[in-house]
């Protein structure tokens, strides 16, 4: 199965990072990220992070292959403040954006 993500880095004072020499730069990662989910949710303008309460798609499209595809609209996605970070892995390939 093949593995998808965004990965950004956001300079803001509550988002907490973790340094790469860390021999635990997972666990800090997963630590980090659980806190700042709340304050996430809640959006910053001045960072350009929109509120994420309700989380609001217009639309989802989820394909495999031609023979397989759903087109959903209008998702609203809800209770994201009680949301948690179960697992992270860092990659050293990784080309991080900056979100300033």
């Amino acid at each position: 199965m093949e593995k998808h993500g965004i990965f950004f880095y956001i300079v803001a004072p509550y988002f907490k990072s973790c340094h790469r020499s860390d021999p635990n730069i997972d666990q800090c990662a997963i630590q980090h990220g659980n806190e700042a989910i709340p304050t996430l949710v809640k959006g910053d303008r001045k960072y350009g992070i929109p509120v994420l309460a309700p989380l609001v798609l217009p639309s989802v499209v989820l394909s495999t292959d031609e023979n397989f595809k759903i087109n959903m609209r209008d998702i609203h996605i809800n209770n994201l403040e009680t949301a948690e970070v179960k697992d992270y892995q860092t990659s050293t390939d990784l080309v991080l954006g900056i979100v300033h």
